[in-house]
């Protein structure tokens, strides 16, 4: 791995740990109150959450999309990490909630769809700054 996968994967982390709180925190909190089933399950959620290991997961996500981007498919444009941002996080969200959904009791449909939804959008932007950072003077 070099550098510049480790810096845009870390840029990538940082924006994700941004967008995760602006959007969690505060744009779909009603949503997710109303829909969610965690409410049946007191005491399953932490309260705080722990800071560091949601860093760290971002951290995993941005690493997967800056190797993905850098080592194997070569998308250094905004326009394609956007869409590739998009693509990947659709899907891999898709398989975890509908995993999440078809084996648990904790969320319902409704957070499936609009859940998986926002990690794609943000997956993109998230995709199109990754791949911004890779390509970024590359030629010089």
């Amino acid at each position: 791995m070099n550098t510049r996968i480790f810096v845009a994967a870390l840029v990538g982390a940082i924006l994700s740990f941004l967008l995760g709180w602006l959007i969690y925190a505060f744009l779909v909190t009603d949503f997710y109150s109303t829909h969610s089933l965690m409410k049946y399950y007191v005491g399953l959620e932490k309260s705080p959450p722990n800071l560091i290991g949601i860093f760290l997961s971002c951290f995993s996500y941005t690493l997967l999309l800056a190797v993905i981007f850098g080592s194997l498919a070569n998308i250094t444009t905004i326009k394609n990490g956007a869409l590739a941002g998009i693509a990947i996080s659709l899907l891999m969200y898709l398989s975890f909630n509908l995993g999440m959904w078809s084996m648990m009791n904790l969320i319902g449909k409704s957070i499936v769809l609009v859940d998986t939804l926002i990690n794609a959008i943000t997956g993109g932007i998230i995709g199109a700054v990754i791949a911004w950072i890779l390509g970024y003077k590359k030629s010089e």
